[in-house]
C-alpha cells in the first residue's frame, strides 16, 4: 500500500532520472491530491515537474483534419533525445500518421523565411501605412486632450459659480461641498489623464 500511494504514475505524472514530467496517460488522482496524500504520509517531497517549452508549440495545424500539432520527445538508443511534431487527431477522424522532427522542421522554416523578399514597394507601402497610422494616432490624442482640458475648464466654472451660490445663500453649505467635491475629485482624474496623455507624447 505504501508503494502504491507514493507512485507518481497515478497522478498523471512520470518520473525519469530525477525528473518528474506530464505523462500522456489518465490520471486516477488529481497532483494535488496527490501531493497532499505525500505530505500526511510523510514521505519524501514530490520532484519539481520539468517543464519543456517548445518553439513551435500552437503555432501549426494539420493539413488534414485542422487539429493541433503537437510536440513529442523520442529517447533513442544513444540516449540521445529528439523532438518530433505530429497530429493530434483530436477529432478522431485524422489518416495522417506522420510525425516531422524539430530539426526539420526548423530547417523549412528557415527556408520559407529566406525565401520572403522585402522589395522597395513593400518598405514604401509599410512606411506610408505606419505613417498613417501615427498620424490619425496623434490626431485622436489631440483631440482627447482638447475635450479633457474643455471639461476641466466646465468643471472650475462650476466650482467657481456653486461658491457665489453658496455665498448668496442659493446653495446650502451641504450641497455646496457635496457638489465642490465631485467636481474636484473629477478635475483631479482628468488632470491624471492629461499628465498620462502627455507622458505619452513624449514618448
Amino acid at each position: 500500500m505504501q508503494d502504491i500511494l507514493q507512485r507518481l504514475l497515478y497522478s498523471g505524472a512520470l518520473e525519469w532520472n530525477g525528473e518528474v514530467f506530464l505523462g500522456k496517460h489518465q490520471s486516477l488522482v488529481s497532483p494535488e491530491l496527490f501531493d497532499r496524500v505525500q505530505v500526511v504520509m510523510g514521505y519524501r517531497q514530490r520532484p519539481k515537474l520539468v517543464k519543456h517549452t517548445y518553439a513551435f508549440s500552437g503555432l501549426f495545424t494539420c493539413g488534414k483534419c485542422r487539429c493541433s500539432i503537437t510536440p513529442e520527445v523520442k529517447n533513442k538508443p544513444s540516449d540521445k533525445r529528439y523532438v518530433y511534431y505530429h497530429c493530434t487527431n483530436g477529432k478522431g477522424v485524422c489518416v495522417v500518421n506522420l510525425s516531422v522532427s524539430g530539426t526539420k522542421l526548423d530547417e523549412a522554416i528557415c527556408d520559407a523565411i529566406a525565401a520572403i523578399k522585402i522589395t522597395p514597394d513593400i518598405i514604401e507601402w509599410t512606411r506610408e501605412a505606419l505613417k498613417a497610422i501615427f498620424e490619425g494616432e496623434r490626431k485622436f490624442l489631440h483631440d482627447q486632450h482638447q475635450s479633457l482640458a474643455s471639461r476641466r475648464t466646465e468643471l472650475q466654472r462650476l466650482i467657481d459659480s456653486a461658491c457665489e451660490d453658496k455665498v448668496e445663500g442659493i446653495l446650502s453649505v451641504e450641497d455646496w461641498l457635496q457638489k465642490t467635491n465631485n467636481w474636484k475629485l473629477e478635475q483631479s482624474e482628468i488632470n491624471a489623464q492629461l499628465t498620462r496623455s502627455q507622458d505619452y507624447n513624449m514618448d
